[in-house]
């Protein structure tokens, strides 16, 4: 049981449960049985939150988000039992109280009430609105707002549990009230100071390196950014900076591992230290006991990146070479495939219901999204808007990804003028996605064709927002939506509707598998299908789908020559 402390930002004027139910039971109107529901949903959520429904506010969004903390994953026990609980609250807060209060805080002051109104920007003041709330309740004016009441903040919001991330809203806060004291007249000068962020990591920071050893990574690295085609053992072509990034993590997490295993930082002078054989083996030991002595593609990635080291930067002879190579080969997974958790989120998808309700969660989304749109337009109702085109953009992203599965982060910056071009066939408006191959992971060009169908569907989504130069999927000012923004958004869809887990990358994995259990013999056109140049590779992923339903062809084959042959011999 989780008892949640009670908030120093809630309106005392809010009701609890507990009067909700006895306001409730007096309308006379409600049946005996519904009303026998709710409280066994009021005593449920007590027991979960640890308050009583004396203490509980009936306020739908903060019994709601403290619920959804309680919330069993997908497929998980006790998820129906919450849902009707959730839904029980619901009606009994709506039916007392009507569409209640917007927000959960005590009036303002007159004085931070003032202050309120100074803020046109929307986003700004919701940043700030708890902030503001909590500076009321506690009788601190704006001018005396400091560092001392900031901490005060983070104290009360951490105990409170309101917040899922408070860290991350607390600096939301601070930010929002720095940008208004050089955008708003009249607001407190006073600055708030803002901490850099805290980064949870074991190994060591960069600059406790020796200055030599950080020199020879940065010659490395740089190396690795330029092109030598000329060169007779220089990279071919410059890698991406994401890929140059990796590569920078990977050898100061190597140089840290080392360290962590007994070597003195000091000593650590260069990258020829580092892969020298005894050292190269006492880090790659290290990583691998911190992994339970699992191997991982990841930490074979790593000594693969060292032994590039050696051979190119290093210069290491032959001998030593050999060495790196045997010991990097105990780490090779012995698992080859899509890996565990892959297949385990792709199991659900057998069901055939499952699997419909996805391929029609696009069409089902645009519809809700038009009606939604429509009630926005109505009542002026610009949250619903916006809620509506978030469902919009939901519905193309799915669609694309069922019949082009582009990694993410060629689908969130798809631009209208660059890689989409309509083409008429047949009297029907079909769209080719071509994504060039300076934007793709593989450095392989992409080509697809979407069907009349899809583009029709799309279309009627992005009548429901506006693409800003030519994003199909905006963000904010002129520029595409955040990769995580946007990947966030398809994965709780998916999973709240499907009751599965979920994430957009399995978007690939499931259009090849669908495809090879029609076509067990297609590797080659699912290597397509799904961009990757590495035949390989696909076949090592998916060479178990195939395999399955060959099995079941041979099975077939077996039960006919059965009933073929019941009636002889007999």
């Amino acid at each position: 049981m989780n008892c949640i402390p009670m908030s120093t930002t809630i309106d005392p004027s809010v009701i609890s449960l507990g009067q909700a139910l006895i306001n409730l039971i007096g309308r006379g109107d409600i049946p005996h049985g519904r009303i026998d529901r709710v409280k066994s949903a009021i005593a449920k959520a007590g027991r979960l939150l640890g308050r009583s429904p004396d203490e509980l506010p009936a306020h739908l969004p903060y019994i709601m988000r403290h619920l959804n903390r309680m919330k069993p994953g997908p497929g998980e026990k006790g998820r129906k039992t919450l849902a009707n609980t959730k839904s029980e609250l619901r009606f009994l807060i709506r039916t007392v109280t009507g569409k209640g209060q917007k927000s959960e805080f005590a009036p303002l002051s007159p004085a931070w009430a003032a202050l309120r109104a100074h803020v046109s920007d929307q986003p700004v003041l919701w940043k700030l609105s708890r902030f503001m709330a909590f500076c009321s309740t506690t009788g601190v004016l704006p001018e005396k707002v400091d560092d001392g009441v900031a901490q005060a903040f983070r104290r009360d919001l951490i105990s409170s549990q309101d917040s899922d991330k408070p860290e991350q809203h607390i600096r939301a806060a601070i930010r929002a009230w720095n940008r208004c004291i050089s955008e708003y007249q009249g607001w407190p000068q006073r600055p708030l100071h803002l901490e850099p962020p805290r980064k949870h990591r074991w190994t060591f920071e960069e600059s406790r390196f020796c200055e030599s050893f950080q020199r020879d990574v940065s010659q490395w690295l740089d190396r690795l950014g330029r092109s030598d085609r000329l060169g007779e053992d220089g990279p071919r072509r410059a890698l991406r900076p994401t890929t140059i990034k990796h590569r920078r993590h990977q050898i100061y997490k190597a140089a840290s591992a080392l360290v962590m295993s007994g070597l003195s930082i000091g000593d650590l002078t260069s990258l020829a230290v580092l892969v020298e054989p005894d050292h190269f083996k006492s880090a790659l030991q290290y990583l691998l006991d911190k992994q339970d002595g699992n191997p991982s593609e990841a930490l074979f990635g790593l000594s693969n990146a060292l032994r590039a080291v050696a051979t190119h930067q290093v210069k290491a002879a032959q001998p030593q070479l050999d060495t790196l190579r045997r010991i990097a080969a105990g780490l090779e997974p012995e698992e080859s495939g899509l890996g565990v958790r892959t297949e385990q989120r792709l199991e659900p998808f057998e069901d055939e219901r499952v699997l419909a309700a996805l391929l029609r969660l696009p069409k089902a989304l645009v519809s809700e999204a038009e009606t939604l749109s429509i009630k926005a337009r109505k009542n002026n109702k610009k949250t619903i808007a916006r809620f509506a085109a978030v469902m919009a953009q939901i519905a193309i992203a799915i669609e694309i990804e069922t019949f082009a599965p582009l990694r993410l982060r060629n689908l969130t910056r798809l631009n209208l003028n660059q890689h989409i071009k309509a083409v008429q066939i047949d009297r029907k408006t079909h769209w080719i996605i071509k994504v060039p191959r300076t934007e793709t992971k593989n450095r392989a060009a992409l080509t697809y064709f979407l069907s009349p169908k899809s583009v029709t569907l799309i279309k009627r989504a992005m009548h429901l927002y506006d693409q800003k130069s030519g994003w199909l999927f905006p963000g904010r000012g002129d520029s595409h939506k955040c990769e995580k923004a946007l990947s966030d958004q398809i994965k709780r869809c998916v999973e709240r509707r499907l009751n599965v887990r979920f994430n957009v990358h399995l978007f690939r994995a499931l259009g090849a598998t669908l495809h090879l259990k029609e076509n067990p013999n297609g590797f080659e056109s699912a290597m397509v299908f799904v961009g990757d140049r590495d035949a390989k590779t696909v076949r090592q992923s998916y060479t178990h789908v195939a395999d399955r339903h060959l099995i079941a062809s041979a099975q077939n084959t077996i039960l006919k020559t059965r009933s073929r042959l019941s009636g002889v011999g007999g």
